[in-house]
């Protein structure tokens, strides 16, 4: 009666975390933006607001291919009152000064690819390659005038990470992503880390 019960344990253990292997999973993240390069320039405070949607198609044991989307909003409450010197709707040089805050807003679209270290079953690290389109909103408020600007710029996104298998449907999703977009017009590069955790769930 005993070794039926290792083997039934043996047997639910073993099913229990190699169900994700080759599955369809879908992931809802938290995710921790801190600004880079010209993001960081404009704006140096980290956001702790980011959220993510990500589905994974596995390929095989080791390759996914998926689709990534996020958001990221950046703020900063700038020290002390700023002054700017700008033209007028007539020409003339005239000044503005204020309070200033400053906001950036990252909408990145991905399509992605990952492949996965590790054996079927167990805990996977991975390494990943996003390529899309990022949706940057950039502002500042300088007492009651705005300055604004918003483009979609190409980007992409290299990661590392590690999933974690907890049941038969459910894992941990953990991961560090850079993220850049190439600059377009009026808009700089722009560029942040983002660490992610989440949740899994096989479709």
């Amino acid at each position: 009666m005993k070794s039926l019960k290792y083997i039934f344990t043996f047997v639910m253990i073993s099913l229990s975390t190699a169900v994700f292997a080759q599955d369809n999973i879908i992931s809802f993240n938290y995710q921790i933006g801190t600004p880079l390069g010209h993001t960081r320039s404009f704006i140096d405070n980290s956001a702790y607001n980011g959220f993510g949607i990500e589905y994974r198609h596995f390929l095989n044991d080791k390759v996914s291919i998926g689709l990534d989307m996020s958001w990221t909003n950046f703020y900063e409450d700038v020290p002390g009152y700023s002054y700017y010197n700008i033209k007028g709707d007539n020409g003339q040089d005239i000044t503005i000064g204020g309070k200033e805050f400053r906001y950036g807003e990252m909408r990145p679209l991905m399509l992605t690819s990952h492949y996965y270290l590790g054996e079927s079953g167990g805990i996977r690290p991975f390494v990943g390659l996003g390529l899309g389109i990022n949706y940057v909103e950039l502002s500042q408020d300088v007492g009651s005038v705005t300055f604004y600007d918003n483009k979609w710029l190409f980007a992409m996104r290299p990661e590392i990470g590690v999933f974690v298998p907890l049941s038969p449907n459910v894992g941990i999703l953990t991961a560090a992503k850079y993220n850049y977009s190439v600059g377009a017009g009026s808009m700089d590069a722009q560029s942040f880390m983002s660490f992610n955790f989440g949740f899994a769930f096989t479709l």
